[in-house]
């Protein structure tokens, strides 16, 4: 993968996609939004780790007869990542804990590339089996050769 030159790229405000992500009024779907949320929370590690149940909340429902949102299901989170994953929006490792861009949508502000930035390790997917990180290699081998096919 290169940046410079033959690959361009811009600077993006993280803020604007979470609030985007978070808006009601824009009903997007929510694999869309949890899209926007790996990519407006991401830290220098590529990684938008999410505590136990908040990605529920930021897909539930609001219930204005009582001001109360109502967490969405697991299923229901499950499903949006799966089709966030099928519409090329988030890698293939990421889980209700941890969102993580596409590979080649995310360079780390340290210039040191997606997954070996110097930020903090992810304490979600740095203790995965040795199974999901051939998943996530695979993924990073399928971006290369998509963006190589694509030139």
């Amino acid at each position: 993968m290169t940046y410079g030159i033959e690959q361009p790229f811009t600077q993006l405000y993280q803020e604007a996609f979470v609030s985007r992500a978070l808006d009601p009024e824009l009903k997007l779907p929510k694999w869309q939004r949890l899209a926007f949320l790996a990519l407006g929370r991401h830290a220098r590690n590529g990684h938008a780790v999410f505590d136990p149940g908040e990605l529920a909340g930021y897909l539930g429902t609001y219930a204005p007869e009582t001001g109360e949102v109502i967490p969405a299901s697991v299923k229901s989170v499950d499903n949006a990542i799966r089709d966030a994953i099928k519409n090329d929006m988030l890698d293939p490792s990421s889980v209700a804990g941890c969102l993580v861009p596409p590979i080649d949508m995310v360079r780390a502000n340290s210039g040191a590339g997606h997954y070996k930035a110097d930020g903090k390790p992810c304490p979600v997917h740095d203790v995965v089996s040795k199974a999901a990180k051939r998943v996530r290699k695979a993924s990073v081998v399928a971006a290369r050769r998509k963006q190589a096919d694509a030139a």
